[in-house]
């Protein structure tokens, strides 16, 4: 079984597009491994990424809680000191009725 000249150009040029075809294949299997790494990579980065936004948000939380605690305690010191005015404000009423009495001769 012989072939003619033309059929064995149309066998080669065949032959080219399928090695053609292999050479893109092999090409895209390339970018697709490259892809792969990049995206195993960068999941990685997410990974870590996430773990940074959990500690920043316990952190946060830790926070919040101490700035309501601060808060308590300011409103303590508040009403705290709001008492010691009123001490402070009926101690020198008293003050100034001992001196009156005082300067009247009364004591």
């Amino acid at each position: 079984m012989s072939m003619s000249t033309n059929e064995a150009l149309n066998l080669c040029k065949r032959l080219k597009n399928h090695y053609r075809a292999f050479e893109k294949i092999d090409e895209l299997l390339k970018e697709a491994s490259a892809a792969r790494i990049f995206l195993k990579e960068s999941l990685g980065q997410r990974e870590s990424i996430e773990q940074e936004i959990v500690a920043l948000a316990q952190k946060r939380d830790e926070a919040s809680e101490s700035c309501i605690s601060m808060t308590r305690e300011k409103e303590e010191a508040q009403r705290n000191l709001e008492e010691v005015t009123e001490k402070l404000a009926r101690i020198k009423g008293e003050i100034a009725q001992i001196r009156e009495r005082l300067e009247r001769g009364k004591i």
